[in-house]
């Protein structure tokens, strides 16, 4: 199998193509940023946060114990006057996962369900949940991956519920195709029980899925590949599930690269009219370095057919590199996320993409510094004020090792 992933590859080298976009405005909002935690111990929050009905939050960190441990599960508990404390809820020991790189997911009861994308049996990664007991937390290896020769290995991505209880996920390498592939995880009485529902070839399929998955009303699932398709510079794909238990995949869209956009590590959100947005990490009209900047990007559905158009193309003092992190939807249609890198500083910017009419505007809304944080790779969540929540995996503090933020409007 191939050990290829795709978390530590770096951006990729694509060729700027002449041709003409709608240049939106730019501009720095003056809203209050806060960071809420400077990580000492645990170290390297790649993923995003979710929070429970008291407004706590929990993430994870891809090390422990200075950088040498096998990553760690952690909450911030909101207290009175504004404080937040901090607490390790579980720290991974190798056999039960290592490195989680993905958001967490809570089912109806508060338990929290995530991968890692090494330890586990087999050490390509688990699947685990944490289920709250007393002032404690318990863990239950709910899958190691590699089980089978054709198993999909090194998932890095976030879980998806669909409506009957079912898993779904990515891995970026192992699959019938050797290329990563998109997986179920059944409960079948106490137990769960894993298939694989899609490997790719690596060809016009896809190649190297990185990105959690949408699921739609009607039970479809969407994704990106971040390599592979027509012009091996990425695809948006579906899942369309039958009665007999198959799943048939559509590429909805190959990326060509240049101003359209190419390498999408981040997944695809949908809207009310079940159209996509998702972002690219190379490509757009700027060049940024020896790349291009990359892109904010729609995929219309009209009929059975998709149209794309780019929203937004980074030049690098707006961003530059929009990695694993995604979009975020407010209640007016607002789109929100984070840039690896770019800004005044280079080190990553959170940005806001309003619409009017058919125009989309960007706002810088924060550029980190370094001493607030660095290179945010995860997604943002809102609170119910339109505070915006996230982590940076480097920067803040004497070690360097990420913060968790807050963006007050």
């Amino acid at each position: 199998m191939k050990s290829k992933n795709v978390r530590v590859i770096g951006k990729c080298v694509l060729a700027a193509v002449v041709a003409a976009l709608m240049l939106v405005g730019s501009a720095q909002a003056a809203d209050k940023y806060e960071v809420l935690h400077y990580f000492e111990d645990a170290a390297g929050p790649y993923a995003g946060l979710v929070a429970d009905s008291a407004g706590n939050l929990y993430g994870t960190t891809s090390s422990s114990d200075h950088g040498a441990g096998g990553g760690t599960v952690f909450k911030l508990t909101r207290e009175s006057a504004g404080k937040w404390s901090f607490s390790v809820i579980h720290e991974f020991k190798g056999p039960d996962g290592a490195e989680p790189f993905s958001s967490l997911i809570f089912d109806s009861s508060g338990n929290l369900y995530g991968t890692t994308d090494q330890g586990g049996a087999h050490n390509f990664g688990t699947v685990f949940e944490l289920s709250p007991s007393g002032s404690n937390w318990k863990e239950k290896l709910l899958y190691s991956f590699g089980d089978s020769s054709d198993d999909v290995i090194f998932p890095s991505s976030a879980l998806t519920w669909d409506a009957r209880g079912n898993l779904y996920g990515t891995a970026v390498n192992g699959g019938y195709g050797n290329a990563g592939g998109v997986f179920e995880l059944k409960r079948v009485g106490n137990q769960w029980k894993e298939r694989v529902i899609d490997g790719f070839t690596g060809n016009h399929d896809g190649e190297y899925p990185s990105s959690s998955l949408v699921a739609d009303s009607a039970g479809n699932l969407y994704g990106t590949a971040t390599w592979g398709g027509l012009y091996n510079q990425g695809v948006v794909y579906e899942l369309t599930p039958s009665s007999d238990g198959r799943w048939t995949e559509t590429v909805l869209y190959n990326f060509p690269g240049g101003v359209l956009g190419g390498n999408p590590f981040s997944g695809v959100i949908l809207d009310a009219a079940g159209n996509l947005y998702g972002t690219t990490v190379g490509g757009g009209f700027y060049t940024c370095g020896n790349a291009n900047c990359g892109t904010v990007f729609k995929l219309k559905r009209s009929g059975g057919n998709w149209s794309l158009r780019v929203l937004h193309s980074f030049d690098g003092t707006d961003g530059d590199a929009p990695f694993y992190a995604g979009l975020t939807f407010d209640s007016a249609g607002n789109l929100y996320g984070t840039t690896t890198a770019g800004g005044q500083d280079g080190y990553g910017v959170v940005f806001k993409l309003s619409q009017s009419g058919n125009r989309w505007t960007e706002t810088r809304l924060h550029s980190f510094d370094g001493k607030d944080g660095a290179n945010p790779d995860g997604g943002l969540i809102l609170d119910q004020q339109g505070r915006l929540y996230g982590t940076t995996t480097l920067g803040g503090g004497i070690q360097s090792f990420g913060v968790v933020f807050r963006i007050t409007p």
